[in-house]
């Protein structure tokens, strides 16, 4: 078992059912959505279980997405009508609603000026978020789609659903299947996939009911996962990937947060830190980029060789410092990754999860059915102590 971390806060004052999604949306202030139909802004400063503003956006809530500097807070609903709604926050009124899906609503996310949702019938819909038109239309999947995920190019999506699949598709390249990039079968052993984020250009996580986490390269669709990371005793139901990409979370139904290494054998020398504070991996990017400056003006007769010597054994003793075995060692012998750290606060299904850096510290808040969120705050240091704890597990 993972080292275990409880929550600084826990926020549930103000929460009468599920929390369906939470996001951040600036600087320590998180959006949190609710099955009853409220969304709820918190600022962690306060340290305090109390509101920054409540707006109520009507019931059945089933998602939510919103993002610092954003139009607004998209909204997705159990209804067959009148069902994805864009909200400002602030004000407390309704921006924008949108047509084109004749089913509830379970996963939403905005673009830069246009809504994807996914709906129960597997339909997948792209809007205008100015006029609320109906762009287009994808049936993607032949069951409920559980999340979608635009990834950083704007225009390939990710989507999961209860048929056992992940889809990636292009926005931008018409119909299916024409616009079909990948589509990953049997992503959780043939049972739901309940969510996957973008990790890497052309990488996925995904997670859901065979209680496992998988990385995926999208190119070699037909090939098994790069990863698996394994530690929960339930269905896996959320992600949060954290912002530098060395690091994710992941939610269950038995209430578990786990925190894992996307990429173990390259963690120590991400999170290992020099003297003044820096991390060791940067400094060995920097100082290779030098090195090959000072070779390029050695073969321009400029440079200096003795320096190409000097920044050589500065690199290889960097590197010597950063290397450790144990990196290897959170894979069990069955090849599967093992968690860093676990993070308990819940008592219920946790649904959603997101993620934040802010002056070297990690925050994590999670949503869960037990009508709260909670918040986790932590270092590198922590995570190294749960990889040394976890290392030392996998080795005996």
């Amino acid at each position: 078992m993972p080292r275990s971390t409880k929550p600084v806060l826990r926020y549930n004052q103000h929460f009468n059912a599920t929390v369906e999604s939470v996001k951040w949306v600036g600087d320590g202030i998180f959006l949190a959505a609710t099955g009853e139909g409220k969304l709820v802004s918190c600022d962690i400063a306060s340290r305090a279980d109390e509101p920054l503003k409540t707006c109520a956006v009507g019931e059945s809530v089933y998602c939510m997405d919103a993002h610092a500097g954003g139009r607004g807070v998209l909204v997705g609903y159990g209804k067959k009508t009148d069902n994805l709604s864009l909200w400002n926050m602030a004000e407390g009124t309704c921006l924008q609603t949108f047509e084109g899906q004749t089913s509830p609503i379970f996963a939403c996310c905005l673009g830069k000026n246009f809504s994807l949702s996914g709906s129960k019938d597997g339909m997948v819909v792209q809007n205008d978020l100015e006029t609320g038109t109906c762009i287009r239309t994808w049936q993607v999947h032949e069951g409920l789609v559980t999340s979608i995920a635009l990834a950083s190019d704007g225009h390939q999506v990710a989507t999961t659903s209860r048929d056992g699949r992940v889809v990636v598709f292009d926005i931008n390249a018409g119909s299916l299947p024409s616009c079909l990039v990948s589509d990953i079968e049997d992503a959780a052993a043939g049972y739901t996939v309940c969510q996957a984020l973008w990790c890497g250009k052309d990488e996925l996580l995904s997670a859901g009911d065979d209680f496992c986490v998988k990385r995926w390269d999208i190119r070699n669709q037909r090939d098994p996962p790069l990863a698996s990371y394994m530690g929960h005793t339930s269905c896996v139901r959320s992600l949060a990937l954290s912002p530098d990409g060395a690091l994710f979370a992941s939610g269950a139904a038995d209430s578990s947060v786990r925190l894992w290494a996307l990429n173990p054998s390259g963690l120590r020398s991400r999170l290992t830190k020099t003297d003044d504070g820096g991390r060791v991996s940067d400094l060995l990017s920097e100082l290779k980029q030098r090195r090959e400056q000072v070779i390029e003006r050695v073969h321009q007769g400029e440079g200096d060789p003795a320096e190409v010597r000097e920044l050589t054994e500065e690199i290889e003793t960097l590197e010597r410092v950063a290397k450790d075995k144990s990196d290897e060692e959170i894979i069990d012998s069955a090849g599967y990754v093992r968690a860093v750290l676990g993070l308990s606060g819940h008592s219920l299904t946790v649904g959603s999860l997101a993620w934040q850096d802010c002056a070297g510290k990690h925050r994590l808040i999670s949503g869960a059915q037990d009508e709260s969120v909670c918040l986790f705050e932590f270092n590198d240091e922590e995570v190294m102590e749960g990889f040394s704890t976890m290392s030392r597990q996998c080795s005996q």
